[in-house]
C-alpha cells in the first residue's frame, strides 16, 4: 500500500485548546512521494503488533505512529488480531512531510478494509487521536485543513509540479512548537518557520538558493523541508542538488487521484 507524503502550502496558528493542542488553519496536498507499506492481519486473542522497518533509527514500539494505529484500531474496534506490519521508508523522518503520518493511515485502512468496523466518521476521530495529519492522510487529496486537524474541506485537486530540499538536519515537531510558544508570530505562508529556523539555520541558504532560480521558497509543515513550486522541477532540482550539497532534493507532483496500491 502507498503512503503518500503531504505539504503543507500554508499553515497558520489561530489559537490553542485548554489541553495544549494548538488550532491549525492550513491549506494541504498529497504528493507523488510515498512510503510502502505492507500490514499482514490474522487471528488471536490478544492484540499483537509487530513492526519492520528499512530505517531502524525508527523506534518499533507504541511510539511509532503505524503500531500505534493498528493498537488504536483493535481498541476502537473491540477486537484482537495480529498485525505484521513492514514499512519501506522513503519519505525522509522530521522532514514536515508526514510520513509517520501516512505510514499510520494506511494502516488504519487496511484494517477498516479488512474488518470494516468502524466507518468513516470513527476511523477519522481515530485517526485524529494519534496525530494531526493522519485524518488528511486518510482522506485528503487537496484540502483546507482545520482544528487540530481533524476538520477537512475539500479543494479542487490539481497536478503541479515541485522541487523539494530537506537539508541532512531532521526536526521534531515538538521542539518546533514549544519553540513557537515561546516567540508566537505570524510568518508568510507558514507561521512555525521562524520556530524551525531557530533550531535549523540552514532553511535560510535553502531559500536563497531556490530564490537565486526565481523560486519561491516555503516549508512545509514544522520542516526541515523546503518546497517551491515548479514548472520544470527536474530541472529546478538538478540545479538544486548543486547549490545544496548534503540535502535531500526531490523533483515531485501534487497527485490528482490516489492510487493506494
Amino acid at each position: 500500500m502507498k503512503a503518500y507524503a503531504k505539504l503543507n502550502l500554508s499553515l497558520k496558528i489561530v489559537g490553542r485548546r485548554e489541553d495544549g493542542y494548538h488550532l491549525l488553519e492550513s491549506e494541504m496536498v498529497k504528493i507523488d512521494l510515498c512510503d510502502e507499506v505492507k500490514i499482514v492481519l490474522s487471528p488471536s486473542e490478544t492484540a499483537e503488533v509487530e513492526l519492520v522497518c528499512s530505517d531502524k533509527t525508527l523506534p518499533a514500539d507504541r511510539r511509532n505512529t503505524a503500531v500505534k494505529a493498528a493498537f488504536g484500531y483493535m481498541d476502537a474496534a473491540g477486537i484482537g488480531c495480529k498485525a505484521e506490519i513492514n514499512i519501506q521508508k522513503n519519505i525522509p523522518s522530521g522532514a514536515g512531510l508526514g510520513g509517520a503520518s501516512a505510514d499510520a493511515a494506511a494502516v488504519l485502512l487496511a484494517m477498516e478494509e479488512k474488518y470494516a468496523a468502524l466507518g468513516r466518521e470513527r476511523l477519522t476521530a481515530l485517526a485524529a487521536r494519534i496525530g494531526a495529519d493522519v485524518p488528511f492522510a486518510l482522506y485528503g487529496l487537496h484540502a483546507r485543513v482545520e482544528g487540530i486537524g481533524e476538520k477537512l474541506t475539500e479543494l479542487p485537486p490539481e497536478r503541479v509540479g515541485i522541487v523539494l530540499c530537506k537539508p541532512s538536519r531532521s526536526l521534531s515537531t515538538a521542539e518546533v512548537f514549544a519553540s513557537y510558544d515561546l516567540d508566537p508570530c505570524e510568518c508568510g505562508d507558514n507561521d512555525l518557520y521562524p520556530a524551525a529556523l531557530s533550531l535549523c539555520p540552514e532553511l535560510s541558504d535553502i531559500a536563497e538558493a531556490m530564490e537565486s532560480l526565481g523560486l519561491r521558497a516555503c516549508m512545509s509543515g514544522s520542516g526541515s523541508t523546503m518546497f517551491a513550486l515548479s514548472k520544470d522541477p527536474e530541472a529546478d532540482s538538478s540545479e538544486l542538488k548543486r547549490l545544496c550539497t548534503d540535502c535531500f532534493v526531490r523533483p515531485v507532483h501534487t497527485l490528482d487521484e490516489i492510487l493506494w496500491v
